[in-house]
Order: C-alpha cells, then structure tokens, then sequence
C-alpha cells in the first residue's frame, strides 16, 4: 500500500525579519544525505523589507514561500503551516540553524528504531557571539535550570500524530 505522505518529514522554517542566515540554512538542507524532506517558508509579515526582498526571491527560485499579512508570532505560525504537512515527521528550523549533513537521516532513523519515542533532538553548536558547544546533560534538562539559560534548539524532528495528540504548540504561554 502506497503511503498518503509526500515526504518523511515536513520541515518548517519561519521567518520574521531575518535574512542574513537563511542562506546557510538551506545550504545545510541541500547537504543532508537524507532528501526526503517537504520544506514550507512562511514570512510572518516582517517589516524588514531586506528580508521580504529575500523571501520573494527564494519564491521566484521555486520554494515553497508564504506570506503573512500579519504577524502572527512564532507558536501561531508553526502551528498554522505545520498542520497543512501531509508528513510522518516535523520539524521547527529557524531560518538562521543549520543541520549537520546527517541530521534528518540519524533522526528518522532513530525514531524508526524507537517507535515508543515522540521525538528526538540532539546538542547544539552555537556561532557568532555566543561560539559554544551545549551537550546534554540532566542538570540542564531540569527546572530552574531551563527557566534561566535554554539550550535547546527548536530543530527536534517530532512525530506529528504525537504532536497534534499533545495539541500542538502551547499557544497560551
């Protein structure tokens, strides 16, 4: 039987008055060793016309780019667009992360092997100001710790049956 879905995994990326790293971030899409991927960009009405230029311009080069005429904010927006995904798999990528080569493919794969798990994320390597590698440990995966300093990148590849079990993203907080 023939699967419903277009892709593995629906990769979102919303944009709002960023367009500095958006190129390295789909540089690190083409990179991946695992295509299977369905990548949605949604403008969330930046005032920023450098970075509307530069979304209309990936549109113009055959990307799937959305435009918003109002800023809905991040929660609202990825819950908007990641619920059009006909995928298995979602993912959240700000338009200025980049993914090692491997990411999507190790992911998926990971959660094939672990069908009781909902999601997977891994470390970050932070750039610019803040040039830091942030490892997994307990302490930091515990309250008050995560109110204080949030290391966790937003690029977890999540089930989305478990995401729109758990309601999607809290749009209350």
């Amino acid at each position: 039987m023939k699967s419903s879905y277009v892709a593995s995994i629906g990769i979102f990326m919303p944009c709002y008055n960023l367009d500095e790293y958006i190129d390295t971030a789909l540089e690190s899409l083409k990179a991946q060793t695992s295509q299977d991927f369905h990548l949605i960009i949604a403008d969330d009405a930046s005032t920023n016309t450098t970075a509307s230029k530069k979304l209309a311009d990936l549109k113009r080069r055959g990307y799937e780019v959305y435009f918003e005429k109002h800023n809905l904010g991040l929660i609202k927006i990825s819950n908007k667009y990641m619920s059009l995904m006909l995928t298995e798999h979602i993912m959240l990528l700000s338009s200025e992360d980049t993914l090692e080569p491997t990411f999507i493919e190790k992911s998926i794969a990971y959660l094939n092997s672990n069908p009781q798990k909902a999601a997977v994320c891994t470390w970050i390597q932070q750039f610019g100001d803040y040039n830091e590698t942030i490892i997994y440990n307990e302490e930091r995966c515990r309250l008050p710790y995560m109110l204080i300093d949030n290391y966790y990148s937003g690029a977890a590849v999540i089930r989305k049956k478990a995401w729109l079990a758990a309601g999607k993203h809290d749009t209350d907080g």
